[in-house]
């Protein structure tokens, strides 16, 4: 089971690489997710949520402190989207998630990023150039990280 949250697209689109495996949006209020993982209390789950100006996406952390008893059983991975690499990515991923969560995932993965100027806001395109320093398109989205959350999720069973 995944259960992720992606403003603009990017996680979700990751997260639909994963093959065999049912994915729940928690910013969504009619999604049925607190139900599969009360029906599932074993199964392995994959969190996955995109940083915004250094924070994990806020329908991530609210759900998560609101369901804290849903995961302190079961086997977590966590993940996050984000255009950072490297050291930087791996100091997001670290401070993200609560420390309760970080200390019980078994798998902690950097999924990438990726910024479709023509798909945001015109004031996140403002944002976003400044950031990035130009207009261009940026994907730095790893696709190949879905088999290693496939192969966990397996496992994990």
């Amino acid at each position: 089971m995944i259960l992720y949250a992606s403003k603009f697209g990017t996680v979700r689109d990751f997260v639909h690489l994963v093959p065999d495996t049912t994915a729940y949006d928690v910013s969504d209020r009619k999604s049925p997710v607190r139900r599969a993982l009360a029906d599932a209390p074993n199964e392995p789950v994959f969190i996955v949520a995109s940083i915004y100006a250094g924070k994990l996406n806020g329908a991530m952390r609210k759900f998560l402190e609101q369901e804290r008893a849903l995961f302190e059983t079961r086997p977590v991975a966590c993940g996050i989207g984000c255009l950072a690499e490297d050291q930087e990515a791996q100091d997001y991923l670290a401070s993200a998630y609560p420390p309760w969560l970080i200390a019980r995932a078994e798998l902690s993965v950097v999924v990438g990023g990726r910024v479709r100027f023509a798909t945001l806001p015109v004031f996140m395109r403002f944002f976003m150039k400044k950031i990035l320093g130009s207009g261009e398109d940026v994907d730095r989205l790893q696709t190949d990280r879905a088999a290693e959350i496939h192969a966990w999720l397996t496992r994990a069973r």
